[in-house]
């Protein structure tokens, strides 16, 4: 038996269900997922800037982890979901509110104990943004 939190992923991923509640703030979309991969867009809001008018870190890195555990996701048994264990995230530009920015996902080791996907966040210029190393671990409903 799936757990909720994996059923409602899926259903997202799939285009059946809705993303998750905190995007309504992120103002993500998935552009597509599936076999280890997920890419999506996403233009920030104003109200996610700092006090210097980039985007705050703790947002893109919440973008970044969105991306890679949507890709991981698409990995692990129907009855899974998961968990992370550690987001290593690093920046090498600012993101400004506004323009749109591109993240893809890729998991780059699977077993039954772990999977770590890697993300990229890119601008419209497609120059690296910031990016990300997710462990995440897969836990089976019950």
């Amino acid at each position: 038996m799936s757990t909720p939190a994996g059923t409602a992923i899926r259903r997202w991923l799939d285009g059946t269900g809705p993303p998750p509640d905190y995007n309504d703030m992120l103002g993500a979309a998935l552009l597509s997922a599936g076999d280890g991969r997920c890419a999506m867009s996403w233009r920030p809001p104003a109200g996610l800037a700092n006090f210097a008018g980039s985007v705050q870190g703790g947002f893109i890195a919440t973008f970044l982890d969105l991306c890679s555990f949507a890709a991981g996701m698409t990995v692990v048994a129907e009855d899974d979901a998961l968990v992370s264990l550690k987001l290593d995230v690093e920046f090498a530009r600012p993101v400004r509110p506004g323009p749109s920015y591109r993240g893809d996902a890729e998991v780059v080791v699977r077993s039954r104990r772990r999977v770590t996907a890697d993300a990229v966040l890119r601008d419209e210029q497609g120059r690296l943004v910031a990016r990300a190393a997710h462990l995440l671990l897969p836990v089976t409903g019950s």
